[in-house]
């Protein structure tokens, strides 16, 4: 479809994206190594997938999901992140941004991780930006979300389109971009489309490895991130930026990045979280 199709408007010109699932995954892959480096993710919670694919990601399974069998392929193929709390949403990979999770529940698997027939659409109806809108807006079936905002206002979702290998961010800003008789006109919906999972994800890793952004996990076992920049994102205040600067102290004094005692870090910040964060202060800072 995409070969029969003028050149994408959001894209430099020249550009010709095309769909690569094996670049995909290797980005993807990539992406979780680099941040299993830092105090946060654990390379333990990186879940590659068996030979032959994720066995609960089947055309059957995931038939609720109206979703091609070019989607069903490259979720079968893909690496998790395994949710390492009790409860809520798992590793943030950007602001306000979760990574989703296709081989465990509500994906096939029910809380016990044991196989089930089929997914339960109510269940899975809320892990796509669009499960508000009408029928005919939804996203296209070629479409599939790599990621999910905290609410659907605030963070990411990357939206990974299989005909060309490109990702949309839905981002509830609208640009009116594409004719009504393209096929891509459902990213009208969205700000912005980027040429590769690359593009993005290298934006991310850097802003991670550069320590100008810097995610932990709270008493609550919920996943923060802060960043070096006041009110980055429009609403974080001084006292953050000052305690990212205490992070960043706490990394270099650990020897990051080329002499970096990882586990001893990961001690030193549980202790300045521990120390720093009791839960009034928390709460009268951050709510």
């Amino acid at each position: 479809m995409a070969a029969d199709l003028p050149p994408d408007p959001r894209l430099e010109p020249g550009t010709i994206p095309t769909y690569d699932p094996d670049a995909i995954i290797s980005t993807l892959t990539e992406f979780y190594e680099s941040l299993s480096k830092l105090p946060y993710i654990e390379s333990s919670d990186i879940l590659y997938p068996p030979p032959g694919g994720w066995p609960n990601i089947t055309e059957s399974n995931f038939a609720p999901l109206k979703k091609t069998p070019e989607v069903i392929d490259i979720l079968k193929r893909l690496p998790y992140l395994r949710n390492p709390t009790r409860w809520g949403k798992g590793y943030l990979v950007s602001h306000d941004t979760f990574v989703i999770d296709y081989s465990n529940p509500p994906f096939g698997k029910n809380s016990e991780g044991k196989m089930v027939d089929g997914l339960d659409e109510d269940a899975v109806e809320t892990w796509s930006p669009d499960y508000y809108f009408r029928e005919d807006e939804k996203l296209p079936e070629w479409v599939v979300p790599l990621t999910r905002s905290e609410d659907n206002v605030s963070g990411v979702w990357l939206l990974l389109d299989t005909t060309d290998g490109t990702i949309t961010t839905w981002d509830n800003e609208p640009v009116d971009d594409y004719p009504s008789t393209d096929p891509r006109k459902w990213r009208n919906n969205c700000q912005k489309t980027y040429p590769t999972l690359k593009e993005v994800l290298d934006e991310w890793r850097t802003e991670f490895l550069s320590l100008y952004a810097f995610a932990f996990w709270d008493k609550d076992e919920t996943a923060r991130i802060w960043y070096d920049h006041e009110n980055v994102h429009g609403f974080w205040g001084r006292k953050e930026k000052e305690e990212v600067k205490e992070i960043q102290r706490i990394m270099l004094e650990h020897g990051w990045p080329n002499e970096f005692r990882r586990e001893e870090c990961k001690a030193a910040l549980a202790q300045w979280v521990e120390d720093k964060l009791d839960p009034e202060a928390w709460e009268a800072q951050y709510g």
